[in-house]
């Protein structure tokens, strides 16, 4: 079973790298809006990751876009990200103005 599912659910795991000279211009946020429809076509009930306990920006995204964080219990380097398909599924795009803080934020300006 993988972190954060539970039995007779319908996980997926992602992963997502994103070429230096191209981060900070949304196209993380971008993959997991889209990754978060995909899903939800196809019946997925969660999505999961685990993570560089290092990657700040990461971490803050994956925060912002409503997966639930946890330190890993035997790996002090690792978090692992959770998003649960809930009642507010269909209320997963930030607004414009979020979106704009969102960014600013993960590029320091």
């Amino acid at each position: 079973m993988s972190p954060g599912s539970e039995p007779g659910s319908h996980t997926i795991e992602f992963g997502i790298v994103v070429a230096d000279a191209h981060q900070r211009q949304g196209i993380g946020l971008r993959s997991i809006h889209f990754l978060k429809r995909l899903a939800r076509n196809q019946g997925v009930t969660a999505v999961h990751a685990s993570l560089l306990a290092s990657n700040h920006p990461m971490i803050g995204m994956l925060g912002h876009c409503g997966f639930e964080l946890n330190p890993d219990d035997t790996d002090a380097g690792l978090i692992h990200a959770v998003w649960r398909r809930s009642d507010g599924w269909f209320d997963d795009a930030p607004a414009s103005r979020g979106l704009h803080r969102l960014l600013s934020w993960i590029s320091g300006i």
